[in-house]
């Protein structure tokens, strides 16, 4: 390997960037792009990037070597005190929040719409569930 193209290869280029930051994953052949937009939690006294609130989803599919265009996100909650995670399961793109300030509880998860490129309701925890419930409220009471 003596030059850059022996390892990497430019396969497009990016039309707009929309949101400084972007979380990614790899699903169906397709790199998923998730804006993070700045969320400022005044009553914890800092902010944060994150995708809960309404920035852009995009996708690169790694077949065809194009773009799908961005496409705005509606907000999912406005609330300070959560965190968030994006995962892949079964061909499906999941957001998870929760908080973890005290103790780690979890409030929804929401699956991604890839056709529509949306966020939808896919749980709703029990509220005030704490870690030590979790197995028992994710795997034995999720819709199938």
């Amino acid at each position: 390997m003596n030059s850059k193209s022996d390892w990497l290869q430019k396969i497009g280029e990016y039309q707009n960037k929309l949101e400084e930051y972007q979380k990614v994953v790899f699903c169906e052949e397709k790199l998923w792009f998730f804006g993070q937009k700045y969320f400022e939690r005044p009553d914890y006294h800092w902010g944060n990037y994150v995708t809960f609130n309404g920035p852009h989803s995009d996708y690169f599919d790694t077949i065809t070597n194009t773009w799908g265009g961005p496409k705005q996100l509606e907000a999912i909650s406005s609330k300070q005190h959560f965190g968030e995670l994006i995962f892949v399961s079964d061909s499906e793109i999941f957001l998870l929040l929760f908080s973890h300030f005290g103790t780690m509880c979890f409030y929804s998860l929401h699956q991604f719409n890839k056709n529509k490129r949306c966020w939808e309701l896919f749980f709703e925890f029990e509220e005030n569930n704490k870690l030590e419930k979790t197995p028992y409220i994710l795997f034995n009471r999720m819709p199938n």
